[in-house]
């Protein structure tokens, strides 16, 4: 569009869900999505996942990286980075593909993390 390629376009894309919004089902994104509202189902994608301070995640989560300032009742599958701020829940095993897994003080997490360690042999 307007002379750029559409890849470049399709990178920067942002969606983001109200506090005010409940929605049921899968939601697929490969750009930017801020949740600050509730779901209930699965987020599936290649972007990046930003659950704000409000929202409440019931599902599994398969993203290349994860900010959680929420609470996520599921399981989190990601390439790249996971990071649990202060405050947020996470009530579900964790699955890296990655050795970037972050956790700050007062986070709830009740689960397992498992890293897929072929993978960290070829990162290093």
């Amino acid at each position: 569009m307007f002379g750029k390629p559409t890849s470049e376009v399709r990178d920067r894309s942002e969606s983001y869900i109200s506090s005010t919004l409940k929605i049921t089902g899968t939601i697929y994104c490969n750009g930017i999505l801020r949740i600050d509202g509730t779901l209930e189902g699965n987020v599936e994608g290649e972007g990046h996942l930003i659950v704000g301070r409000t929202a409440h995640i019931k599902g599994d989560i398969r993203m290349k990286s994860v900010t959680n300032l929420g609470t996520i009742e599921g399981n989190l599958f990601c390439t790249d980075v996971i990071e649990l701020l202060e405050g947020s829940k996470l009530l579900g095993d964790v699955n890296l593909e990655t050795s970037r897994f972050r956790i700050e003080e007062n986070v709830t997490f009740s689960g397992r993390s498992k890293t897929n360690l072929k993978i960290l042999a070829k990162q290093q």
